[in-house]
């Protein structure tokens, strides 16, 4: 991904109300950096865009959002809950 992708996805992120936000690991050009992850070299070698980032996902939304990752992590759960009527 290029910066300038990089740029307009994170300005998504940042813009698009927190209610309209879902997340979820089927976007193979969108890999995160796996860096500051504590996930184990095993682990990142594995990694395909699987549950494993989740959290690092949702910790870069509260980034990006200046928001704690707890509140944004509720937020994007409450939004699953609604968008696909897992509460019924």
């Amino acid at each position: 991904q290029n910066n300038a992708e990089a740029n307009v996805l994170k300005e998504t992120v940042r813009n698009v109300p927190l209610t309209s936000l879902l997340i979820e690991t089927d976007a193979p050009y969108v890999f995160p950096n796996l860096e500051k992850t504590d996930l184990s070299k095993k682990q990142k070698d594995k990694v395909r865009n699987t549950s494993l980032i989740l959290p690092q996902v949702i910790r870069e939304i509260a980034r990006l959002r200046d928001k704690s990752p707890d509140f944004t992590e509720k937020s994007i759960c409450e939004n699953t809950i609604r968008i696909f009527h897992l509460a019924e």
